[in-house]
């Protein structure tokens, strides 16, 4: 297999060539099969071009070749019965009730070419390319419907002669991927940031190298190789907002997840202290949290060690850590150093806010106590926040002064406290919580407000989407529609739970308190 870097697609005189079609595969040389799909991918491309839709990807050719790509890559996928999107089926299906969001199922068959899995796929594809706008696709846009429905005409004419792609399909679902680390990690690459539903992971992390390499100090090579292990460990930029490990193990197991892929577990390039060598196994101390482990030699580089740069209690080493089939392994680079009074006062300030983050987690049973059981609740004022605010604490008199100029300065706060969040004060939105127990609601800002609630990931966490979502307390979001704001409503609060999923990349599965893990 080959080296799974990410290279830039060339896109040679505006034409999808063999080259580019081979940086979306685990192979090096492409065949007969691979030239069909990219004679497919031209095909699908000149389409786009065509349509009224085509400039929604981007403004450049190369955005057009990009989706085409990404649409091809999906007709591969079912051509050659990867099950890649029949785990998006089923996802959806469990989770929503609903084969694929957004649209008529009835005459759908799975497991084939239908329009349906090709709106879905053309408006994630828009959506991303939106996504830096803050703009949001509606999946009932004419212009995608139309040409969802020319790209069907194509692929469904092309679906009884495109042959199986056996090499990639054996790729996939090689067994001994769940016994081997580095047939595991290349997988989780490969599924993450080269295949059809990785292009969003892809995209960041081209960006997150571009940025990182303004620092002269970072070596290249090392530096792109660990960013790219990094992210496609941790991110869930996907359709069904699900790490590749995780969909990994549902594509894998078919009718029962892959153990070795489901159980996978990961930290963040953290700081651990070098505490000695067990054979030719790393002892190792997190600095954050004391937590001692046995890194495995097998997952690092040993040719490249000199176990003689490695002083017990004096040498830092900062890396991230993959769990698998119960064993701690390297994920991405290792930076080691001299654990320096400087590292020693940066660790200290760090461990600091991690402690006060755990402490604030601990504020969960006082406040549902001093709110006789409501995981959230509005206050309309600084006096009312300041009186709640005390009580939590334990303090008493005015302490404005505790608040950052945001909280300050604000009014109709929304107040609520989680295991994982702690205790978090969110001004001006009060206003969207359409309860009958809470004075600050005004309907007509919610209006304007109520939709961030959902899609905007920045404005609150998943957690609380989804709790004010299970309450009913956002029948004012909505997205806009040539068929009228009545429509609008029902169509988005239809697809709520998928759009509060897929825009805060979480689930309910992973991503919710323990306190509410049944909650739907």
């Amino acid at each position: 297999m080959k080296d799974l870097s990410i290279q830039n697609f060339t896109f040679s005189k505006g034409k999808i060539f063999p080259n580019d079609w081979l940086q979306t595969k685990p192979y090096s040389f492409s065949d007969a099969i691979d030239s069909y799909y990219v004679s497919v991918a031209n095909r699908v491309a000149a389409i786009i071009q065509s349509s009224e839709f085509g400039t929604v990807f981007g403004e450049k050719r190369e955005d057009i070749l990009h989706a085409a790509i990404c649409i091809t890559g999906w007709f591969e996928d079912i051509c050659s019965d990867l099950g890649i999107w029949r785990v998006v089926g089923d996802e959806c299906l469990a989770r929503y009730g609903t084969v694929l969001p957004f649209y008529d199922v009835r005459k759908y068959e799975r497991g084939i070419v239908n329009p349906e899995d090709l709106m879905l796929l053309v408006w994630d594809l828009a959506q991303s390319a939106r996504e830096k706008e803050g703009k949001i696709v509606n999946p009932e846009n004419p212009y995608l419907q139309k040409l969802a429905w020319n790209l069907y005409d194509f692929l469904f004419d092309e679906y009884d002669i495109a042959p199986q792609n056996d090499r990639l399909y054996d790729y996939v679902h090689n067994p001994e991927a769940s016994d081997n680390l580095w047939l595991a990690r290349e997988l989780i690459s490969w599924l993450s940031y080269r295949s059809y539903i990785g292009h969003r992971t892809r995209a960041t992390i081209c960006e997150s190298r571009k940025k990182a390499r303004k620092d002269k100090d970072m070596k290249r090579p090392e530096m792109d190789y660990g960013i790219s292990s990094m992210i496609s460990i941790i991110s869930k930029e996907n359709i069904l907002s699900l790490s590749a490990p995780h969909f990994l193990s549902r594509i894998r197991g078919v009718s029962e997840r892959d153990d070795a892929f489901e159980t996978i577990e990961y930290t963040q390039m953290e700081p651990w202290l070098f505490l000695g060598f067990r054979g030719d196994d790393m002892l190792l101390r997190n600095l954050y949290n004391d937590r001692e482990i046995v890194l495995d030699s097998y997952s690092m580089n040993l040719e490249a060690m000199k176990k003689s740069d490695y002083v017990p209690d004096k040498t830092l080493i900062t890396c991230q850590v993959l769990k698998f089939n119960g064993k701690n392994c390297l994920c991405g680079v290792m930076v080691s150093g001299d654990y320096t009074a400087e590292g020693k006062a940066k660790v200290e300030k760090d461990r600091n806010n991690l402690e006060l983050r755990n402490s604030q987690q601990d504020m969960y049973d006082d406040f549902m106590k001093l709110t006789g059981g409501k995981r959230y609740i509005v206050v309309p004022d600084m006096e009312s926040l300041t009186d709640f605010h005390n009580k939590l604490f334990k303090e008493s008199g005015p302490n404005e002064k505790n608040f950052p100029p945001e909280i300050r300065n604000g009014k109709n706060f929304l107040l609520f406290v989680t295991p994982s969040n702690g205790f978090i004060t969110i001004p001006e939105i009060g206003v969207c919580i359409a309860s009958k127990t809470n004075p600050c609601y005004d309907k007509q800002a919610a209006k304007e407000k109520a939709l961030d609630l959902i899609v905007n990931r920045t404005c609150v966490p998943y957690p609380l989407s989804r709790m004010l979502l299970a309450d009913g307390v956002l029948p004012d979001a909505f997205l806009n529609s040539i068929k009228g704001p009545v429509h609008g409503r029902s169509f988005f609060q239809k697809n709520v739970r998928f759009f509060a999923d897929y825009f805060h990349q979480a689930t309910m599965e992973y991503d919710f308190d323990k306190y509410d893990v049944n909650m739907q």
